[in-house]
């Protein structure tokens, strides 16, 4: 070879590698295996996602109603949660979610213990949690008077708690 100088020893050529080289290269690649292997075996991934998307469903009742300058929430009786325009209770006042095949989404469905609760968004955007006479917001959120809804996954074993931020409805 041309270039290239061979060593030559006790037992011929010597090209390749050492055995510190090989076992540090097999030591990098088990540490690199462990770690992405603990990525794909996550658990709560599915539950950190339909969180994400009940949050998400909130906010949407939110933009709704600065939309179309209405009373617009969402309602969790346990078992189901909706969203609703001007009262949650009549039937025929709840509307589709985006991506929902039915007015009512079903906890068990996705894998969720959902606590009762209900939250309004008046025309500006600001959250309530009480409708007063004539469908009109009359109980604000705020430093005194919050909502924080907490969720389950079901199974169980992980759990997540968010509050509506008084005056913005942030979610955090």
């Amino acid at each position: 070879m041309a270039g290239r100088k061979e060593k030559s020893g006790r037992y011929g050529s010597v090209c390749g590698f050492t055995l510190i080289e090989v076992v540090a290269v097999i030591v990098v690649m088990g540490l690199v295996g462990a770690a992405a292997a603990s990525r794909l075996v996550d658990t709560q991934a599915d539950f950190r996602s339909q969180v994400s998307i009940i949050k998400n469903h909130i906010r949407y009742a939110q933009s709704m109603a600065m939309k179309e300058g209405a009373v617009y929430g969402i309602r969790s009786n346990g078992t189901y949660y909706w969203l609703f325009k001007d009262q949650p209770t009549p039937a025929s006042n709840r509307r589709a979610l985006p991506g929902a095949a039915d007015t009512r989404i079903a906890a068990s469905d996705i894998g969720i213990t959902l606590p009762t609760f209900r939250v309004f968004f008046d025309p500006n955007g600001r959250p309530y949690i009480r409708l007063g006479v004539a469908g009109q917001a009359d109980r604000p959120l705020s430093s005194s008077n919050t909502l924080e809804i907490t969720l389950d996954s079901n199974p169980a074993g992980a759990s997540v708690a968010f509050s509506i931020t008084p005056e913005t409805g942030y979610i955090p």
